[in-house]
């Protein structure tokens, strides 16, 4: 605070003040042009505070401020670097990618098992269904039904459906580490810290395809199990009180996480600071609340299915389906 106290009264000492509208860049990309260009351009807004904020302390304390005003301080202590380099420890990345978005939470409990059986009946079902229904409507012009047709082609289907991942390994009824956190970069256009969780797999058969007098097999995805949430994060050891400008800068380079070590604030409880963000659709995290959150389990089991048991579920659904 009392770098802000000093730069303030350095501004009012020369007389100027952040609100005029004759101030002008006195040097760099936008020489001679108003401070408000820099409004346009928040990565160099950014760079001028990170790696000239002595200078302009020293010898353009105005436009120090104007920026400040706009961006906040910038982030160069300690506490900011340890804070920010925990993202480099994957299993902190990924717990704060949980409790920054819920959707991701519930994606990874759901991965507690997956059973390749109930995934090839409500396939089956869906193809059975909707063909019973488009034959149902051609007897009108008493044209015969295609169901057993489709039954022999998803019989055909089931002695080649086959789960794979695109993420982690299958160790044989067993999917190892199912997300990953890729593209993991610092400051990038000015975002604290920016990356990916990513993670998938997809269970896929093989459809015949009659081709004249000849048939052919085109793979063919029954489900796909999958996240890919990107992640641009704004990390602060304090926040108090000069929130909106937190805000305002998030805003400028749309970084859409805010990472708080610690709320030391008055004029607004945690409750209201967190909707306040909300509106601009930004999700604020306390370091607390990512230390609480469990790693996720890199153990997916998987319960297989076999050709018998794929065929017989054609068979049920078949009978089920024609005799109503």
């Amino acid at each position: 605070m009392a770098d802000q106290q000093d730069l303030f009264g350095a501004a009012a000492s020369t007389g100027l003040s952040t609100r005029s509208a004759v101030q002008a860049v006195p040097f760099g990309k936008y020489k001679n042009q108003p401070y408000e260009v820099l409004l346009a351009d928040a990565g160099y807004a950014m760079y001028l505070l990170g790696s000239m904020y002595a200078k302009l302390q020293s010898h353009h304390p105005a436009l120090l401020a104007f920026l400040v005003n706009r961006y906040g301080l910038p982030d160069s202590t300690p506490e900011h670097n340890r804070l920010q380099n925990r993202f480099l420890d994957e299993s902190f990345a990924v717990r704060f990618a949980m409790a920054a978005a819920p959707a991701l939470l519930r994606f990874l409990s759901s991965l507690q098992h997956i059973d390749l059986t109930e995934a090839w009946a409500d396939y089956v079902r869906h193809e059975l269904t909707t063909e019973k229904e488009c034959s149902d409507r051609r007897q009108r012009w008493d044209a015969p039904s295609r169901m057993p047709e489709l039954r022999d082609d998803l019989i055909r289907q089931a002695s080649r459906i086959a789960f794979g991942p695109f993420s982690g390994a299958l160790e044989g009824t067993t999917w190892l580490k199912p997300i990953a956190c890729v593209e993991l970069e610092f400051e990038k256009d000015g975002a604290d810290v920016s990356y990916c969780v990513i993670g998938g797999a997809a269970l896929e058969t093989v459809v015949p395809i009659k081709l004249g007098s000849n048939e052919v097999g085109e793979e063919k995805r029954i489900a796909t199990y999958g996240v890919n949430f990107p992640f641009r994060v704004e990390v602060k050891p304090i926040v108090g009180d000069d929130y909106p400008s937190i805000l305002r800068a998030m805003k400028t380079v749309k970084t859409r996480q805010l990472l708080v070590g610690e709320y030391t604030g008055v004029g607004a409880t945690w409750d209201e600071l967190v909707k306040v963000f909300e509106l601009s659709g930004i999700t604020v995290v306390l370091l607390d609340d990512v230390e609480n959150t469990p790693q996720p389990s890199e153990r997916v089991e998987i319960k297989p299915i076999s050709a018998t048991e794929a065929e017989a579920v054609v068979s049920r659904i078949y009978i089920e389906l024609t005799s109503e």
